[in-house]
């Protein structure tokens, strides 16, 4: 008994809650519990009360039992203190009304004859069962009929419901399978409809439902039913559905719709007109013509109406088989030759097809005298005997199967497929997929395809035909929930196939959109480069390996190149599946290899290589060490062979691994991978294709169990989210060439602060720090900012202070002074303790400012200095030892360029004049070629006011050293004001002045 509280999604196995039911009854009183409920043969559920459920079944002695769950089905009670008889086929909960609630059990007795068995359970469900077949009514339509004239002449009910108004009418409908006569007297066994009004206490004609019980006898037809047929198809022999309007108490409003299983005859000549499934309306006691024509009449085990009185809603008819059977098997000789034991075999004449849908039909015209039914567009999964119900407002449909599950004396037939399905609802019933796993065999799972614009998952699994088992099924699983939930919307034999084959390949194409599925043959080719798994190239064909290789490397070549095959993994394992990626943002092409049987050094985080035999490796002393799978990546693959140093990551985060050689650990096999957001996410499912028990557990047998989902830990998927291989380290702040202080006593730097953003959940870096921006003279690296590690001791990167913020503090004179140099940063470590790397940041820049030995100072005018002459003024500087030219740089108070150069002079003098009254700032760079070896600092002076007395200006210029005395006091905090105003504008005209140089160099060359 399993319990679905979201619509089919998932389910929970509340059998044991059934079994342990408190106060049921021991049978033979033997203590044993295996024997007090051996199975259940009904379930019912109350319309509005959601934790309502009734299980009805019978014990090892096949006596009746009743126990019911007010909570949800996780405490159940026995039901009821007084006998009931018979073993129970249908059942049904009443609404909630002032008096309470009752419920009703329809029966099959050969003793006592079938009968409706009513409770009104109360708080305790401790009152006696009453027997509503003693009620007046029941019995009256065969007191004078040529059976025995009583109600044994009713063999079984088959079908029972509480009228929607009950709290009003208190009816309750039944289907009977009693002795009928035929209209020249000769017996059968028929259908009849009973209605009953529990108020009262009576059935039919006493209950005021004149002309009741209705037999089923259309057009002066008859249908007859075999009463010798098997129990567990008189459980589905008939069914009935009520209108959501239909009052017992109103004959306009007595309607409801019946389907009934069997022959129809002619009682005139005793010809059979007819087979399989046949729909009534019934207007009261009216019996309409037969609706059902569809190929034949299926046989039809249930039906669902939603609508009301007036006939126009719609209908489904679950029916008994699959559609290539449906209008073919009949009770005799098909569907006995199956049942029976002698017929149930793999090679017998009839058997039920293997990953087969049950038929199931749908109309919209229930009004018309000849209703339009269409089977489905896609039935529910399973082998037979579909049950299906709307929801109550008719928005979607559910269906149940049941699988051809192994019976009497053979063995060996298994091929159990039962499963519960729900409708779209765009048409309700019209196209159903499964939910949840309760019955559905697999064995292993053959595929993974991911839509990341939909956010759907799709899963191929499958399911091998064994020694007991005859169905190998493979289907095609979709879940938009992330995983939560599947549907199944596709199952066949595509290896047996062909059509099967192209579904198949069709759902997995259609839903490929932005997935990137792993090449699993050991060979990928990308734009240039080509990859493959191997150990012996065949150089008679550089696209493939010898056939009968073992994967144990990673081999590229270069379509350019020089035709030779260069192996670029860095271990020796055994690989299966290439997966080459590069998203948006990325700074290149990322490689993934499935791998297995890699030994790792949890203590130390690094991999341990094999021995060159091939032998395990050996563990350091107290290191924890363990066997696992995984996959390895490698970023930039295509990089040129020569000077550059391909760099593995191993990604087994959340894989737990074994210590134990031939222990079990995952094994996983890379399927696919998708571009995220910030993240490549990789797809893989647990291969299993070698555990040492098939419990899971150390075993001195070695077995061979192939994907199976044996155990719990076995054929699971994962994924994977790798973020460092998408994003880039950003370093910061974002300014151009910063100038590093200098030692002012020594040519080397003061200390300063390197800052990056932090890459995902980084946390251990590497540093390079070199004099060229491609990195091929590194002065510093990781290495000289942490401290050398012992072994299982330190950090094996650099680890920042504060990881949500990392910086890296360049300690005093670790770098000479007047250089330029170039740095970049990348994460290896996270801070799972996972070790892989990030892409290498953007190279920066930064330069060390010259020392203080080789200063370069200005003369004339000097910092702070007023009266400035506006015209002729001459600017003036010291030399520099190894200075090749000197950059002159004036710029005004608004920032704005007023004269500049670059030459081998250490002097200026400014053609024009300038402004009146305004404060200018100036200052020098040596240079040698390109590259500044020493920075004046900025000078502020202020020209004379216009009022002045004018100047002679044929005489030459008046230079005024430093610190003249009578300097206006205000002058220095002028000075500091300014200096802060104009410093960022010398800093970008002193660029520009050197770029325009170059270009009147180039012109002059």
């Amino acid at each position: 008994m399993w319990k679905s509280a979201d619509g089919g999604v998932t389910w929970r196995d509340r059998t044991d809650n059934v079994l342990d039911a408190v106060g049921l009854p021991d049978c033979n009183d033997d203590s044993v519990s295996w024997n007090d409920f051996v199975f259940f043969s009904a379930v019912a559920a109350a319309p509005d009360d959601d934790d309502l459920v009734i299980i009805c079944g019978y014990d090892a002695l096949q006596q009746p039992l009743v126990v019911a769950s007010n909570d949800g089905a996780d405490e159940f009670h026995y039901t009821g203190c007084g006998e009931l008889r018979g073993e129970i086929l249908c059942a049904d909960v009443s609404p909630d009304t002032d008096g309470g609630r009752s419920i009703a059990v329809g029966t099959l007795d050969s003793i006592s004859g079938g009968s409706v068995w009513r409770l009104e359970p109360g708080a305790a469900w401790a009152p006696h069962w009453e027997d509503s077949g003693d009620y007046p009514g029941w019995a009256d339509a065969w007191s004078g009929s040529g059976g025995t004239g009583t109600r044994r002449d009713i063999y079984a009910v088959t079908s029972v419901a509480f009228s929607p108004a009950y709290e009003d009418d208190h009816a309750v409908v039944a289907v009977l399978l009693a002795y009928a006569e035929e209209q020249d007297g000769d017996p059968y066994n028929g259908y009849y409809v009973a209605a009953g009004d529990w108020d009262s206490e009576s059935w039919n004609v006493p209950a005021e439902f004149d002309g009741f019980p209705v037999p089923v006898t259309p057009d002066n037809s008859v249908i007859h039913s075999d009463a010798s047929i098997p129990t567990f198809f008189l459980r589905h022999i008939t069914d009935i559905a009520l209108p959501h309007d239909y009052r017992a108490d109103k004959p306009d409003r007595r309607v409801l719709l019946l389907a009934v299983n069997g022959i129809e005859v002619d009682p005139a000549d005793g010809s059979m007109l007819d087979e399989g499934g046949f729909m009534f309306w019934f207007d009261n006691s009216s019996i309409s013509r037969e609706l059902l024509h569809h190929e034949q009449n299926p046989w039809v085990t249930s039906i669902a109406y939603h609508g009301s009185c007036d006939k126009l809603g719609s209908a489904l008819a679950g029916c008994f088989l699959p559609e290539a059977l449906a209008s073919e098997w009949r009770w005799s000789p098909e569907i006995d030759d199956w049942f029976s034991d002698d017929g149930d075999h793999v090679d017998g004449e009839n058997v039920l097809p293997c990953c087969a849908s049950v038929l199931v039909l749908r109309s919209d015209s229930l009004e018309e005298c000849y209703p339009d039914w269409e089977a489905v567009e896609q039935p529910p999964s399973g082998q037979f005997n579909a049950q299906v119900a709307f929801t109550p407002d008719g928005s979607r449909a559910y269906a149940t199967t049941e699988g051809d599950s192994r019976h009497g004396l053979d063995e060996y037939r298994w091929g159990d497929e039962s499963a519960f399905s729900v409708s779209d609802t765009s048409s309700p019933g019209d196209h159903w997929e499964q939910t949840g796993l309760i019955d559905t065999m697999i064995h292993e799972i053959q595929g993974v395809n991911y839509d990341p614009g939909a956010g759907c998952l799709y899963l191929q699994t499958g399911n091998l035909e064994s020694d007991d088992q005859v169905c190998d099924c493979n289907s095609i699983w979709r879940s938009c929930d992330g995983g939560g939930s599947y549907t199944r919307m596709l199952f066949g034999r595509p290896d047996e196939d062909d059509i099967d084959e192209d579904a198949f390949e069709d759902v997995m194409d259609k839903y490929h959109r932005g997935f990137f599925r792993s090449r699993t043959e050991g060979y990928l080719q990308t734009a240039g480069v080509r990859y493959i798994i191997g150990d012996a190239i065949d150089e008679d064909d550089d696209e493939q390996v010898e056939a009968d290789f073992e994967a144990d490397a990673v081999y590229r070549l270069f379509e350019d190149g020089d035709g030779e095959w260069e192996q670029i993994s860095e271990l020796i394992l055994n690989y299966e599946g290439l997966l080459v990626m590069e998203c948006d943002g990325s700074e290149g092409s990322v490689l993934y290899v499935g791998f297995d049987n890699l030994w790792w050094d949890y203590t130390a985080n690094q991999p341990l290589p094999y021995q060159s035999d091939g032998s395990d490796p050996d563990c350091p002393w107290g290191h924890d060490c363990r066997k696992v799978s995984g996959v390895a990546r490698c970023l930039n693959p295509d990089a040129p062979g020569c000077c550059e140093r391909l760099e593995w990551d191993y990604l087994i985060r959340g894989l737990q691994g074994t210590a134990d050689t031939d222990g079990v650990y995952e094994q996983l096999l890379l399927s696919g991978a998708h571009c995220g957001e910030g993240a490549i996410r990789l797809w893989a499912f647990d291969d299993g294709n070698r555990y040492w028990s098939t419990a899971g557990e150390e075993s001195d047998n070695y077995d061979w169990c192939s994907r199976e989902f044996i155990n719990a830990a076995w054929g699971r998927l994962w994924t994977y989210d790798d973020c460092f291989g998408v994003s880039a380290l950003t370093p910061g702040p974002d300014e151009e060439t910063p100038l590093i202080p200098s030692d002012p006593c020594v040519c080397t730097n003061e200390k300063f602060v390197l800052e990056w953003e932090r890459p995902c959940d980084g946390c251990e870096y590497e540093i390079e720090i070199a004099l060229d921006e491609d990195f091929r003279h590194v002065v510093l690296d990781t290495a000289d900012f942490i401290d050398r590690p012992t072994a299982g001791e330190g950090f094996r990167f650099y680890k920042p202070p504060d990881p949500t913020h990392p910086s890296l503090l360049v300690e005093q004179g670790m770098l000479d002074c007047s250089h330029t140099y170039w740095w970049r940063v990348r994460g290896h470590m996270a801070e799972t303790d996972e070790v892989l790397s990030t892409w290498w940041s953007e190279p920066q820049s930064f330069r060390t400012a010259p020392s203080a030995v080789e200063a370069l100072t200005l003369g004339a005018p000097g910092d702070g200095v007023t009266m400035v002459p506006v015209n002729s003024i001459a600017f003036t500087w010291s030399s520099v030892s190894g200075a090749t030219s000197y950059d002159f740089m004036l710029v005004d108070s608004e920032r704005g360029h007023v004269a500049s150069q670059v030459g081998a002079f250490t002097s200026f003098v400014l053609p024009g004049p300038l402004d009146y009254d305004t404060p200018y700032i100036w200052r020098v760079l040596a240079l040698n070629g390109d590259r500044i070896i020493s920075e004046s600092p900025r000078s502020t002076f202020r020209t004379q006011p216009q009022s002045s007395p004018p100047q002679d200006t044929r005489t030459q210029p008046t230079i005024i050293p430093p610190q003249q005395p009578g300097m206006p006091e205000w002058a220095p905090l002028f000075s500091g004001l300014m200096g802060a105003l104009l410093l960022g504008a010398l800093g970008a005209l002193s660029y520009v002045n050197r770029m325009q140089r170059r270009e009147r160099d180039d012109s002059t060359d």
